[in-house]
């Protein structure tokens, strides 16, 4: 505005001024070599240079008072303004920051420059993102599989072609129960023995308490209820439900009879499929006769009653039978070939194999079954 002013231009165009500009006096002041020692002072340049001086000259306030108002009102507004910056935000605007910004540290340890902490910021809001997103997939990926679910996947799976389910996760003999886990009886026409099922575990182990003996009815009648109610219970019967499976661990408590025609029918009512045991079964002609499948290493079948022989060690804890670590939750299949267990994390992965190979199975067999002219069977209907 001082220069537009028309009394400042009046003032410039003023003849007298104009001769005073023009006084070889007023040129001689302007050409003194003193003159143009304060000029070239390395002290007064040093003012010119001052990073404070500089500042005021960069102050952006300043640039745009000399600045046309139309452009200052798009500048002073944030959202142009950021794309203005992110327009001029390149290596070299940094690089000339950082170093005008170094030369007036103190002498020192350098601390990070603002390129290196502009590019970590960047870097750290690329790994939250990448870290969100994954945790994302990973809860995805873990929702609660139901037992519902798995029940229905394993539908007409046989232990073969869960096998070599296991196989294409990478479960190589990891779920293979001992051979001598067998089926106590077999029905190859209606398969009533063959099951799939959720684990409900329990580990009986051999009682070290001295036993008075002998002892009256009474006082024995009332000593095996206690045994059998407080010591060696079957505590784990609140966790059956249909499609539960009876997993037991009873190796090295003798010649004990813990699971017979009374109790594993009280199971099976309670929703259990079948039970899976390394010995300890008794009343085995009822247990055929009432057609509850079970599975277990004959030879170590039981015959004597729990009290005085065993006591309740754990219920749905971790247990090992024939050989295999099953857990409480994990899935059983049992049929004529013998049980195989499923760890449950990989049980749909490993159905939806052994589907496959079970399509593929009876579709062949379908095909020689017609050739051969056998009547169809269970084994190749879909």
């Amino acid at each position: 505005m001082n220069n537009e002013d028309p009394k400042h231009r009046m003032n410039n165009e003023d003849p007298k001024h104009r001769m005073k500009n023009e006084d070889p006096k007023h040129r001689m002041n302007n050409e003194d070599p003193k003159h143009r020692m304060n000029n070239e002072d390395p002290k007064h340049r040093m003012n010119n240079e001052d990073p404070k001086h500089r500042m005021n000259n960069e102050d952006p306030k300043h640039r745009m008072n000399n600045e046309d108002p139309k452009h200052r009102m798009k500048n002073e507004d944030p959202k142009h303004r950021m794309k203005s910056e992110d327009r001029q935000f390149n290596d070299s605007t940094i690089q000339q920051f950082n170093d005008s910004t170094i030369q007036h540290l103190p002498p020192g340890p350098r601390p990070f420059s603002v390129s290196l902490l502009i590019l970590n910021f960047k870097f750290m809001k690329s790994l939250i993102f990448f870290f969100i997103f994954c945790f994302c997939g990973w809860a995805k990926s873990q929702e609660k599989i139901t037992d519902e679910s798995i029940l229905k996947a394993y539908q007409g799976l046989r232990v073969a072609d869960v096998s070599d389910g296991m196989d294409m996760v990478g479960l190589r003999d990891a779920g293979l129960m001992n051979q001598r886990i067998e089926a106590l009886w077999k029905d190859i026409d209606s398969m009533k023995h063959v099951f799939c099922g959720i684990a409900v575990t329990a580990r009986y182990v051999p009682t070290t308490r001295i036993v008075k003996n002998p002892m009256a009815k009474e006082e024995f009648q009332k000593w095996e209820g206690d045994w059998y109610g407080k010591i060696s219970t079957e505590a784990f019967v609140e966790f059956l439900k249909p499609g539960s499976v009876v997993v037991l661990d009873v190796q090295g408590d003798g010649d004990v009879g813990s699971v017979g025609s009374f109790n594993g029918l009280f199971w099976v009512s309670k929703g259990a499929r079948g039970i899976i045991s390394n010995g300890g079964i008794r009343d085995t002609d009822e247990l055929i006769k009432q057609q509850i499948p079970v599975y277990l290493d004959f030879m170590e079948r039981g015959r004597g009653i729990r009290p005085g022989r065993n006591e309740l060690e754990s219920v749905n804890k971790p247990i090992t039978i024939g050989g295999v670590l099953v857990r409480p939750g994990d899935v059983l299949v049992a049929d004529g070939d013998g049980v195989i267990s499923v760890p449950r994390e990989h049980a749909l992965q490993v159905a939806a194999f052994a589907h496959e190979i079970l399509t593929k199975d009876k579709a062949g067999r379908k095909n020689l079954y017609i050739q051969l002219g056998k009547p169809l069977d269970q084994s190749v209907k879909n």
